[in-house]
C-alpha cells in the first residue's frame, strides 16, 4: 500500500467504492498508530484488566462496520475519524471498570 497522502486518499477512495482489500489496506497501515495511542491513552490501572490491543481490535471492528458514515477524503480526516472511535472505545471501556 502507498502510504503517502495521496495514496491514502486514493485508498479510501477505493475502499468506498466497495474495494475490500481497499479498506483492509487501511486498516492495517493504521493498526499500529492505534495500539500507540492506545497505549498512551489506557490508564494504567487498567492495563492490568485489559490489553491496548484489544481496545485497537474493538476499534477496528466499528471502523469496519461503520465505515458508510465516513465522510472524510484526505489522511488528516481519516486518522481523525480513527482517533475519534478509540478514544471513544477506551471512554466505554474505562467506564465500565469504574
Amino acid at each position: 500500500m502507498d502510504r503517502s497522502p495521496s495514496g491514502i486518499a486514493r485508498s479510501i477512495r477505493l475502499a468506498r467504492e466497495g474495494r475490500q482489500e481497499a479498506l483492509n489496506e487501511l486498516l492495517d497501515a493504521h493498526r499500529n498508530y492505534l495500539r500507540v495511542l492506545a497505549a498512551s491513552c489506557l490508564h494504567r490501572e487498567m492495563r492490568g484488566k485489559a490489553d491496548p490491543s484489544d481496545v485497537v481490535q474493538e476499534t477496528l471492528l466499528k471502523v469496519h462496520e461503520n465505515f458508510h458514515q465516513f465522510r472524510g477524503t484526505t489522511e488528516l480526516e481519516w486518522t481523525a475519524w480513527l482517533r475519534k472511535i478509540l478514544v471513544r472505545n477506551l471512554t466505554d471501556f474505562q467506564k465500565g471498570f469504574q
